[in-house]
């Protein structure tokens, strides 16, 4: 089938990674991305009425309910965000491909993760709500047919929560005068939103072999790294301001199972996307405010 024939539903289009995967795939896919006021998707009669009109070839399920205070993922939060994944799962027709977005709280964020394989999944049980969402997602769609789980650790691009992401954040600060500012120093494995929606298209358009890959840039770098390709993009003479000294734990992983299919897969460098994404917010000064950067 012609990949422009395909028929791709996208929840979630509000948010960071929907915005960008709906934005970038319209023009390779017939996409579908429903509001909520189009779709509820706790509402099991009515997704399963929209997934018999509309018959995707696909679902991405980018979608994620929170609350009010997104800084805080409750208990309440993770019932109704398995409600809407199994309305999803459970009602679509079974050659429907699923591609949904796991995470590296998956492997237990109250311990250090270092270059953490597939094969690490499940040794340790998360101990935070978020953490066993994603958990549990992933072991249900390891039963599942014709499924993928993307597991994410960082992911940095236009669209992001400027307010609480600490690259868009200290882009806009550095473009307000203000200086870098980083609470405490951290080894991340950040992945450009542009690279995450070309593999998502490589997933919806091939057959994978596995079910759960982690995707990452497999490449750690540390918040001062990145703050000084910041500075140096930005321009920016104020020295980086650490309010903790030392490190907290690492969040990184290894990615080798999805380069393995993947093959040749070039990831954007660290200095290339973070200018791309300074003259975003250069071109779009009105989206963030002053007040809105305390780290």
């Amino acid at each position: 089938m012609n990949k422009r024939n395909l028929k791709i539903l996208i929840t979630g289009a509000n948010g960071f990674i929907g915005h960008n995967l709906a934005e970038q795939l319209k023009h390779k896919f017939s996409t579908i991305s429903p509001s909520h006021s189009q779709l509820d998707l706790l509402d099991r009669k009515k997704v399963k009425e929209y997934l018999k009109e509309h018959n995707p070839d696909a679902i991405i399920h980018a979608a994620l309910y929170v609350g009010s205070d997104k800084r805080v993922f409750s208990s309440d939060m993770l019932g109704k965000n398995l409600t809407i994944f199994y309305n999803l799962l459970e009602q679509r027709h079974p050659d429907t491909k699923v591609i949904v977005f796991g995470s590296g709280a998956e492997y237990d964020k109250s311990k250090p993760i270092i270059n953490v394989s597939e094969k690490e999944s499940g040794l340790s049980l998360p101990k935070d709500d978020y953490g066993l969402l994603k958990y549990t997602i992933s072991r249900i769609m390891k039963k599942t047919d014709n499924a993928v789980v993307l597991r994410l650790f960082g992911v940095y691009g236009k669209y992001e929560d400027y307010t609480r992401r600490f690259i868009s954040q200290a882009i806009c600060r550095s473009i307000l005068g203000l200086p870098v500012v980083i609470r405490q120093n951290v080894f991340f494995d950040y992945i450009y939103i542009d690279d995450l929606v070309k593999i998502v298209e490589y997933c919806l358009i091939h057959n994978m072999k596995y079910t759960h890959y982690n995707a990452g840039k497999g490449e750690k770098i540390d918040l001062i790294s990145l703050a000084e390709i910041v500075k140096k993009t930005t321009h920016n003479p104020h020295p980086i301001k650490i309010l903790k000294q030392g490190y907290n734990m690492e969040y990184t992983c290894n990615n080798q199972r999805l380069l393995s299919e993947l093959s040749g897969f070039k990831f954007t460098p660290f200095t290339s996307a973070i200018d791309q994404l300074y003259r975003y917010y250069l071109d779009n000064k009105s989206i963030f405010k002053k007040k809105n950067l305390n780290p």
